[in-house]
């Protein structure tokens, strides 16, 4: 017996979904990665910030804090560009959710209409043959409406 063609395509359907969803998951990790590195390095530079505030002579640690800041600014700009072309890949997978989830769904739409169709043809189909035992037995005299 063959295998119904749509049955196979939705289970095609089904985990290009499965696999859209767990690309989307890799780059919202890859994001929160990227997010929660631009976050330590704003709490170290709040750290340094308030490092220098507490001592004594902290105008002879200027330069250092000055150079440390600059450091940390050139980390927390690359930082940034990553986090944006995650975010895009992000969006990207996304899209590609949607659309797997939207091919999946017209494919089980399909299978349904036609499911439905079929419960009606078979339905057809079995008052087509009820309509002919009525007429059989109504022409042979044998279906009890007789005269009175």
């Amino acid at each position: 017996m063959a295998r119904d063609p749509l049955l196979i395509l939705q289970t095609v359907r089904r985990r290009s979904v499965e696999a859209a969803r767990a690309a989307l998951g890799e780059c919202l990790a890859a994001e929160a990665g990227i997010a929660a590195r631009i976050q330590a390095i704003d709490d170290a530079a709040q750290g340094d910030r308030a490092a220098h505030a507490t001592f004594a002579e902290a105008h002879q640690f200027l330069e250092m804090f000055a150079r440390r800041q600059a450091s940390r600014d050139e980390e927390r700009c690359s930082a940034a560009a990553d986090l944006t072309a995650a975010q895009a890949r992000s969006a990207t997978a996304r899209a590609a959710v949607v659309a797997a989830r939207t091919a999946a769904e017209a494919v089980e739409t399909l299978i349904e209409e036609r499911a439905v169709a079929a419960a009606a043809a078979a339905m057809q189909r079995d008052q087509h043959a009820l309509d002919d035992i009525a007429r059989t037995r109504g022409l042979d005299g044998s279906g009890g409406g007789g005269a009175r």
